[in-house]
């Protein structure tokens, strides 16, 4: 007899929130989110903005709907988050060539070097989050929660 199956496992009266998959990820989450909140304030800087200045490290120029989604920044808020990056001198924004109705958003020097900063501080955090893990579980952590994000139809 066949054991059942995790995609047809449905919730039931023997529910148990500490095996709850989601409940472990929100978690997980939390405890990384506080660290990281922590940690980044005493830089100067946001857990929002340290997402913002990743997502320009890999895609310097991106819009600011772009932005939004790789940073995972509501856009209301995102503007006046931008606002205050600009103001003090981590991004610089520029209306896209071509369109001018797209603003790009660009990595300032002054953004450049508080990422390389915030970098090692990220490093730190992140290492202590997977300590103990290998590196074929982390693989395999990744790979799991991208098909996770892929079932729900929030693949990047």
């Amino acid at each position: 007899m066949a054991g059942k199956s995790p995609a047809n496992e449905r919730l039931s009266a023997d529910f148990r929130l500490e095996e709850y998959v989601f409940y472990l990820v929100a978690h997980v989450d939390h405890q990384y989110a506080s660290g990281m909140s922590h940690t980044l304030a005493r830089n100067g800087i946001s857990r929002p903005m340290w997402r913002c200045l990743a997502s320009l490290a890999e895609r310097n120029g991106a819009s600011i709907g772009e932005l939004g989604r790789m940073s995972l920044v509501k856009q209301s808020t995102l503007s006046r988050l931008l606002d205050r990056m600009e103001e003090t001198g981590l991004i610089r924004r520029r209306p896209r060539r071509g369109d001018e109705r797209i603003t790009e958003i660009y990595l300032a020097p002054a953004g450049r070097e508080m990422l390389a900063r915030v970098l090692g501080i990220a490093g730190e955090v992140y290492a202590r989050a997977v300590a103990g893990l290998s590196a074929r579980e982390l693989r395999e952590l990744r790979r799991l929660l991208k098909r996770m994000l892929d079932n729900l139809g929030g693949g990047p």
